[in-house]
């Protein structure tokens, strides 16, 4: 709709809000679109009932047409070297989405090093796009003509959330979630379209081996917000979380936003330890060392260190002898 068209067309101007349904909403207002500019210069969506493209030598072309009659315009572009905002012009799109889809995404790509990139990224899907998206059911990545398509699948089965991968097998997650509303103090120095939207969101995942005991995560170790982001992390869970980015969108934006969203992750992490079941020895290994590996991770380890002693998730030192219980 027209209002989709302009979230993806300017930066920030997300059609996503606070209203009803929209509280667990995924994105940030039009960045995740603006990054398929790294591999093609002509994208394009398109759904049942028409699409919207974008074409950066037609954009180019509209912009030195219009500058003829604006010289500041005319400054601009050269000042650029040319540089035109492509995804700030959207033309019309034909066609309609092949069946069974509701929407397709076209990225004709730029040249060989758009192709090795796309082909790079391809490879490196894995569970947290399922679990990051959970209205997302199925990815399906085939790169190359002969290539066998690769196939990852996410359901619920006991409690858990299991992702199946054609290439990597099965893995059970264990997940643990919180969210709730922002006060306007810890939104005080955010941008506007953020400020619109109100609230956070955290969730830990943990992979679970056949005895139901914790597992090292094969996913990137970083946080993803809700893509991954350049923020290592040395916790040994996968976090997913609506942690505020700085205008690379690479690394975490300082100030109060962040430093409620660590306690509140902690409070999530320590919840998901005590509710870990079956309680077993295994457990341990979900205890972050001292040293973190950037500010953030520093940051959260401290956190949570300071709730685990008030925290019960490990077995009893000794179990109960039948005898000792006669005696007593």
């Amino acid at each position: 709709d027209a209002t989709g068209v302009e979230s993806l067309s300017t930066l920030r101007a997300s059609a996503k809000r606070d209203a009803a349904g929209q509280a667990t909403a995924v994105g940030r207002f039009g960045v995740g679109f603006a990054a398929v500019l790294a591999v093609t210069d002509e994208p394009a969506v398109v759904g049942r009932h028409g699409g919207v493209r974008w074409s950066l030598a037609e954009a180019r072309g509209l912009a030195e047409e219009t500058a003829r009659h604006s010289p500041g315009l005319g400054d601009e572009i050269r000042r650029r070297d040319g540089h035109v905002p492509l995804l700030r012009l959207p033309f019309a799109a034909e066609g309609t989405a092949p069946d069974p889809y509701d929407t397709v995404v076209i990225l004709p790509l730029r040249d060989t090093a758009a192709a090795d990139l796309a082909e790079r990224l391809l490879h490196a899907v894995d569970d947290a796009l399922l679990l990051a998206l959970p209205g997302l059911e199925e990815v399906v990545v085939e790169v190359g003509d002969d290539a066998e398509p690769r196939t990852l699948r996410r359901r619920t089965e006991d409690g858990l959330t299991v992702v199946t991968d054609t290439r990597e097998g099965a893995t059970r997650w264990r997940t643990a979630d919180a969210h709730g509303p922002l006060t306007p103090d810890l939104l005080a120095d955010r941008p506007v379209e953020e400020r619109l939207r109100p609230q956070w969101s955290v969730t830990w995942a943990v992979p679970v081996d056949g005895d139901g005991a914790p597992a090292r995560p094969r996913t990137s170790p970083v946080l993803h917000a809700p893509t991954p982001s350049d923020e290592p992390l040395g916790v040994p869970a996968l976090l997913i979380a609506s942690f505020p980015l700085d205008s690379t969108r690479r690394h975490t934006a300082p100030g109060p936003l962040t430093d409620f969203l660590v306690q509140r992750a902690a409070d999530a992490y320590a919840a998901l330890l005590a509710d870990w079941r079956p309680v077993a020895e295994g457990v341990i290994g979900l205890v972050p060392g001292p040293l973190g590996k950037g500010e953030l991770d520093g940051a959260l380890r401290r956190a949570i260190l300071d709730r685990l002693p008030r925290t019960s998730f490990l077995p009893p030192a000794a179990t109960p002898r039948a005898d000792d219980a006669d005696e007593l």
